[in-house]
């Protein structure tokens, strides 16, 4: 690629700026304000959308400059992306809409609700037209780029230089102080600055460092080395600084990628003492990644990324593409139509409101043209590159040409792994690219002088008119869109144009008993969207109000199927499976309910219900070991905690999801094994630990597990009761030390207390404790090992029933002889430690024995 040189043409001064620069800059301005959220903001986006059909409108009455016009294949992209969600919306027989792929669900409803209705090709006609108006915003960008004057390129370089520098300072404002955040979002504790994600906010760094970067060469070209000292360094260092800031793992990937172009197109004119300097900065950016705490946490982000929510759902977007392909869902319509098919699975708290893959959800949406789109706009930046090569060293394009090559760049590659281009802000300033890289003088974009000046006037009438048309249709679905308290219900600000403000007057009639008026808008909000789960629910619980109780069953089982997130619906249905006996659905609407965190109690009470079930039990067992539901550990908290005649059940539970592979924390089952042991039923409990540790001779009832305190001293406690725990924090193994008495344990200054201790189940009759061991060092103190029953009424409770002391400073060995009276099911096998200083311990085998009946 060519070095940029100091070839340059004559400037304009501020004052003589076109008219298509000033709009430009009222645009980008605009969305740097409003434009940095890609949530819906029904105000914030209508102000947007009224600027840039505003500005679409003025547009067409300007006067165009020979070399500025069209190229074809611009035209025939822009045509195709009206075109799209227009064909989209457009009404279709039943024969038609239903034959299309993925529709299934869809004609269910349509027979229940609206039989014999028109549908268009998209699952929402409204969020379509959203979709349409928004992309006035880009458009508007595309177009006032390309009548820029040759001149003007550069300003739209400072205009995204100077919007990145407002970006990183307000996101370093707002770290300092905690305030000044423009939207509510869970990333406000990172510096988003004009933004409410965080990725956003580090891919408008990346940009703005690719942008200053190309700025700086043209300084080093001119020698204008104080300028790039004194302005674009500082500017650099800031959005580096600001992008790790943010902990963006793609933010650092776009970092690196921001800087190549700059540095390939330096490599001729760079000197040594520059090239060092590269080579400092690069050092310093590996050194902040490695040491810095923000720097660590991207690594460490992207070491975790394949546990990240986001792509935990990529099959069942790539199901979503598969299913409804080659026709799609309907531009604008992910978030709706991504509710039937997510699965159970990935249901929590947050949802998906894009598919974080631009390109996914592009297919998704508009099917094969949506492939079309995507291949059109590769093949527009490949022949954008191939012509960027061609430009002369000298040529007047090739600094502008390049970094709006490069910002396209960069938003393609981060919209593999999110959506950056649906903010206002970063779509607008890459359409604007976009159109100064179509505007390169050539063959294909020259006007002759005679086609140069403004557009026909029927042109610009029709033009005028049209954004007026979508002025007044953004104006009623941002009013429809916008709910506002009235008489203890929420009501849409203006006329129902979306589902959802239908369902909102549905719900309040509803409220108030009218329920002719809640049927009607709950199938004028089917009609607007056939995925609305509220309406069908409304429309189901008036049928149940009419006595239609059938067709009430029917409606509220498609109003459970369109989503695992209405927990009111689900848990209806958890309440109508366990009547109807269907086990798994019933696991299935109580699985949502948890992981949803809604009818909590009353879910659980349902699931112990089912652990008591021997034919339920088998599947709840199932569902926690395959799938290992968020709420399987509280489940188990919760079984524990059953009332004592439920052991037996709770604990056959346990065991049944352990054989398929669930490992329990055995701290959760604390409660449950110890009444097990109160009531006699230790062996249950032996079988569990059995199972979880397989490779272990595991039989408390014949004797000490672990006798030689192998696992103990390895740090390798067994799961479950059994086995040795130490009781007091001040003691441990030293495995790194050795004695010829055993293994050494040191323990602290300790006036009493157990410091090790075992649950055993001996069977009444006469046994023997044999132990051995020294205190080292001549140290005094006195070795205590008891041997106690467990009181039936309170574990906690115990009564003595052998006692081995072993004392002095000598080495010793002793036995003991004691009883297992037949009221006594279990026992615990305890050291005891006295003595006045740290002492070390050197325990040898330990071993209980049977004596006699």
């Amino acid at each position: 690629m060519m070095a940029i040189t100091a070839g340059r043409s004559r400037r304009h001064g501020p004052g003589s700026w076109s008219m298509h620069s000033r709009l430009l800059a009222c645009l980008i301005a605009a969305a740097a304000v409003l434009g940095g959220s890609a949530a819906t903001n029904p105000l914030r986006d209508l102000a947007m959308e009224l600027l840039a059909l505003g500005l679409l409108a003025s547009a067409a009455f300007l006067r165009r400059e020979a070399g500025h016009g069209p190229q074809r294949w611009t035209v025939v992209l822009l045509a195709c992306l009206v075109l799209v969600p227009v064909l989209q919306i457009i009404p279709l027989p039943p024969g038609t809409w239903q034959s299309l792929p993925g529709r299934s669900l869809v004609i269910e409803i349509a027979n229940a609700v609206l039989p014999g209705d028109w549908r268009p090709v998209t699952f929402d006609g409204p969020a379509t037209q959203q979709w349409l108006i928004g992309l006035s915003v880009p458009v508007a960008a595309f177009l006032l780029a390309r009548g820029l004057r040759d001149d003007e390129g550069e300003y739209l370089l400072w205009a995204v230089v100077a919007v990145g520098c407002a970006s990183a300072v307000l996101g370093l404002v707002q770290l300092a102080t905690g305030q000044l955040h423009l939207y509510v979002s869970a990333h406000n504790n990172f510096p988003v600055g004009l933004f409410a994600n965080r990725n956003h906010q580090a891919m408008m760094m990346a940009l703005t460092l690719a942008v200053t970067l190309l700025l700086a060469v043209r300084r080093v070209s001119t020698g204008q080395l104080g300028v790039l000292a004194w302005v674009h360094l500082p500017i650099a260092l800031l959005v580096i600084a600001v992008a790790l800031l943010t902990q963006s793992r793609a933010g650092a990937v776009l970092l690196a990628l921001g800087v190549l172009p700059a540095a390939i197109m330096l490599r001729r004119t760079a000197t040594r003492a520059m090239a060092l300097g590269g080579l400092v900065l690069i050092g310093l950016g590996a050194a902040w990644l490695l040491l810095s705490g923000s720097g660590q946490g991207i690594l460490s982000r992207m070491m975790q990324a394949g546990g990240d929510e986001r792509f935990m759902s990529f099959d069942d977007v790539w199901f979503m593409v598969t299913y409804h392909f080659p026709f799609g869902t309907g531009l604008g319509t992910f978030a709706r139509a991504f509710l039937p098919v997510e699965s159970l699975s990935t249901v929590s708290g947050t949802y998906l409101n894009h598919a974080h893959c631009d390109y996914l959800e592009l297919v998704a949406e508009a099917g094969v043209l949506g492939i079309v789109a995507i291949a059109a706009a590769l093949w527009g930046v490949l022949i954008a590159f191939l012509r960027v090569l061609r430009l002369p060293a000298t040529g007047e394009h090739t600094l502008v040409s390049v970094a709006a090559l490069t910002t396209i760049v960069l938003v393609m590659v981060h919209s593999l792994a999110d959506y950056p281009a649906r903010t206002f802000l970063i779509g607008a300033i890459a359409a604007a690219m976009a159109g100064v890289l179509t505007r390169l003088p050539g063959r294909a974009s020259e006007m002759s002088p005679q086609q140069a000046g403004p557009l026909p006037r029927a042109v610009q009438i029709a033009a005028a008119l049209l954004m007026v048309a979508g002025g007044v249709q953004a104006v009623r679905l941002a009013l429809s869109s916008i709910g506002v308290g009235q008489e203890g219900a929420v009501r849409p600000l203006g006329p129902p144009v979306t589902s959802d403000a239908h369902g909102q007057l549905a719900e309040a009639a509803l409220a108030t008993g009218d329920l002719a008026e809640a049927q009607h808008q709950s199938r004028a909000a089917l009609k607007a969207a056939a995925y609305n789960s509220r309406a069908l629910q409304i429309l189901g619980e008036v049928a149940l109000a009419q006595g239609e109780a059938a067709r009430a069953v029917e409606l509220l089982n498609l109003s459970a199927r369109v989503t695992w997130r209405n927990t009111d619906v689900q848990w209806w249905k958890l309440r109508q499976s366990l009547q109807e006996g269907s086990l798994d659905a019933a696991l299935n609407s109580g699985d949502a309910l948890l992981r949803r965190a809604r009818f909590v109690p009353e879910t659980r009470a349902a699931f112990l219900a089912l652990a008591a079930n021997p034919d339920a039990r088998v599947l709840l067992a199932e569902r926690v070991a395959e799938d290992n539901p968020p709420w399987s550990a509280t489940l188990m908290s919760m079984l524990a905690k059953a009332g004592p005649e439920r052991t037996p059940e709770m604990l056959a539970f346990v065991q049944e999801a352990m054989k398929r592979g669930y490992r329990p924390e055995d701290a959760r089952l604390r409660v449950l094994f110890d009444r097990a042991f109160a009531r006699g039923e230790g062996a249950p409990v032996a079988d569990l630990a059995r199972i979880a540790n397989p490779s272990v001779p595991l039989d408390p009832a014949k004797g000490v597990v672990d006798a030689d305190f192998g696992r103990v001293a390895a740090n390798r406690p067994l799961w479950g009761p059994f086995g040795w725990r130490i009781g007091d924090e001040g003691a441990y193994f030293d495995d790194a030390q050795t004695s010829g008495e055993g293994r050494l344990l040191r323990v602290g200054r300790t006036g009493g207390g157990d410091v090790l201790s075992q649950r055993l189940l001996l069977p009444a009759g006469s046994w023997e404790l044999h132990a051995s061991g020294a205190i080292e060092g001549g140290a005094e103190g006195r070795v205590r090992w008891r041997i106690e029953c467990a009181d039936p009424g309170n574990v906690d409770r115990r009564r003595q029933l052998g006692r081995l002391e072993i004392g002095g400073g000598e080495d010793r060995a002793g036995a003991a002889r004691f009883s297992v009276p037949a009221g006594c099911p279990s026992q615990m096998l305890a050291l005891e430690v006295l003595s006045e200083s740290d002492v070390d311990i050197a325990l040898g085998k330990v071993t209980v024995r049977r004596t006699g009946g």
